[in-house]
């Protein structure tokens, strides 16, 4: 019984690694502008995701606890160091994760104006355009009316715009 209990444990953590794990690793990149400090982070998510399956097997997992967790660890890993890595310095592996099949130039430029953005704009659009998540899952992730996403989506685009146009001129 331990043995099947043991097999079925593993199955479930590699459906959740498989599940959320690259997308999980770019999420934490737009926080942390390094992989390797992403995918530790994004190690540790999954393993307190995993511990939560296990301590409430029959509760809904939900998408939106493993982004908060993940979300959290970035920002603790932030202030724990008190690090802001400069533009000019981003490892060019952050750039890839976000935009995927272009060049890199539009990818640096993509990522350069998502960090001018205000931390709850950028996730936003991040679970938008990024994740696809519908605007509902969104609004339940933050607690918030289906309105409320709305209107901070629509305010991220048109800073997101404001900034790119600045760039370019």
């Amino acid at each position: 019984m331990a043995q099947n209990d043991a097999q079925e444990n593993q199955e479930e953590w590699e459906i959740l690694v498989k599940t959320y794990g690259d997308a999980l690793i770019r999420f934490v990149c737009t926080y942390v502008h390094d992989v390797d400090t992403a995918q530790d982070i994004v190690q540790d998510t999954l393993v307190r995701g995993y511990r939560q399956q296990l301590l409430h097997p029959r509760r809904p997992f939900h998408a939106g606890w493993l982004y908060q967790v993940a979300r959290n660890l970035a920002i603790d890993w932030l202030r724990q160091r008190k690090w802001e890595q400069p533009l000019q310095n981003t490892p060019s592996g952050a750039a890839n994760l976000l935009v995927s099949d272009g060049d890199l130039a539009l990818q640096m430029d993509v990522e350069r104006t998502l960090r001018k953005l205000r931390s709850l704009d950028r996730e936003a659009l991040w679970l938008f355009y990024y994740q696809e998540w519908p605007i509902d899952t969104i609004a339940q992730h933050y607690h918030t009316t289906p309105a409320v996403i709305k209107g901070r989506l629509y305010r991220a685009r048109r800073r997101f715009q404001h900034l790119w146009k600045e760039e370019r001129e």
